[in-house]
């Protein structure tokens, strides 16, 4: 990062936010009603509230993050592809990938039932 001294340089790890804003800093799609609304795996809108013993899902894994990250980058139209939306702005970090460094939103997720 630069500095008004120079450069600070650092290694990243996690970002705690709420769900939307890291669904935002981390180039998913910015709602919660619709499509693949997951950062850890590609479960639909339609499965929900369908119990996870209940149904197969795909955890989200970097090497197809990254393919669908291309994809919409390339894409001519603003779409969303299995979620993704975009690059992450802080893709260029070291050590930040928006499947690894983006903890679920233990208030919305655990403390409100969502999960």
């Amino acid at each position: 990062v630069q500095t008004f001294n120079g450069q600070l340089h650092f290694a990243f790890s996690v970002l705690a936010a709420d769900n939307l804003a890291s669904n935002e800093i981390g180039g998913f799609q910015r709602n919660f009603n619709s499509g693949q609304f997951c950062r850890s795996c590609h479960i639909s809108y339609q499965f929900k509230l369908t119990p996870l013993t209940d149904i197969s899902f795909l955890p989200r894994k970097v090497t197809t993050h990254n393919a669908y990250v291309q994809q919409v980058v390339n894409s001519s139209n603003a779409r969303i592809i299995a979620g993704v939306a975009g690059e992450s702005v802080l893709s260029n970090l070291i050590g930040f990938h928006s499947i690894e460094s983006l903890p679920n939103d233990v208030m919305h997720d655990f403390a409100e039932g969502a999960h």
